[in-house]
């Protein structure tokens, strides 16, 4: 594959506050975000184009990313192609994301009421896809691990749902409250008892309100002061509001960071998706914002808006 085509994924094993990077450098650092290729990265900085390539290799030749569809050799002074085309890639990558802080529902998308011949049907036809032997001596660099932990994922799911003694114990397991059963965003400041509200929840929620109440009234640097505050809540209505606050100014660049802190804290937030999407189209990626809508697809396979988007988008992309 042509570098300037690969897409950079951050190699997450790298401590990137402790980089001696140029500016130059972390700014196109911060522009990966696991949707932009190499060209679209470049294209976007506003630096000569060719200028731009060689920054982004420099990152390259430091390690700092990984490449789609691409593997340093063994000396690590050039690379070499995945036998992986882009489909499969890309739906490892979707799969490795579902699997990752899904329930075993969302990791088979099964309904609740599944039965266990539905199940293993299930696992069957993810096995077909996604069973690490499918690529045996093939050279799919890091896609293998992906692939090992996607399959043990699956199997975790089938052999609980499949059996029902032990369906029964999860389905107990996750209706109770807690690390076992996580709220959805929505029920975020859920009260803890009769007339009371937990406090660390009742405490984000006001922080949460100063800061779109600052936002609102055209504050955000007072804003950014209460996010300060809320550094260690991973919760991504807080960057999800700045996202949306440098889109309103005209600052579509910085409201992509934001949208991808927001990915970050929550892999399955569709708001944050449908957001980057918007991004893209906004710039004319038309092959990122597919990517996306079909992310938002497989974290919901009934939204409606994602299937429009999708039906709009593909008569914009050159085959």
């Amino acid at each position: 594959m042509d570098f300037t085509k690969g897409i950079p994924k951050l190699n997450a094993s790298i401590p990137y506050d402790s980089l001696q990077l140029t500016s130059i450098e972390g700014y196109f650092l911060s522009r990966i975000d696991g949707f932009s290729s190499v060209e679209d990265i470049a294209s976007l900085s506003g630096l000569p184009y060719e200028q731009a390539i060689e920054v982004i290799k420099s990152l390259w030749d430091k390690k700092i990313f990984a490449l789609d569809g691409v593997e340093r050799d063994n000396e690590g002074a050039g690379y070499t192609a995945l036998e992986l085309n882009e489909d499969e890639r890309y739906a490892i990558e979707k799969m490795a994301t579902a699997v990752k802080g899904g329930t075993y529902y969302q990791i088979l998308s099964l309904p609740l009421d599944v039965k266990p011949e539905q199940v293993k049907a299930r696992f069957f036809e993810l096995s077909k896809s996604f069973h690490p032997d499918r690529y045996f001596r093939k050279n799919i660099g890091r896609y293998g691990d992906m692939l090992t932990m996607i399959f043990k994922k699956i199997s975790e799911a089938y052999d609980v749902l499949y059996d029902p003694r032990k369906k029964k114990w999860y389905d107990r397991e996750l209706a109770k409250p807690g690390p076992a059963a996580p709220a959805p965003a929505e029920n975020a400041g859920r009260r803890s008892g009769p007339g009371k509200q937990a406090p660390a929840a009742d405490a984000t929620e006001q922080r949460i309100a100063a800061i779109k109440v600052k936002l609102d009234a055209d504050m955000p640097d007072q804003a950014l002061k209460e996010m300060d505050a809320l550094k260690n809540v991973r919760d991504p209505r807080i960057p999800l509001l700045m996202a949306n606050y440098y889109l309103k100014v005209g600052d579509p660049l910085s409201a992509k960071d934001y949208v991808q802190m927001a990915i970050e804290f929550d892999g399955n937030n569709v708001g944050a998706y449908e957001l980057l999407g918007a991004i893209y189209m906004r710039f004319k990626l038309y092959r990122n914002a597919l990517k996306v809508y079909e992310t938002i697809m497989n974290i919901d396979s009934n939204n409606t808006d994602a299937v429009k988007m999708i039906e709009q988008i593909k008569p914009l992309i050159e085959d």
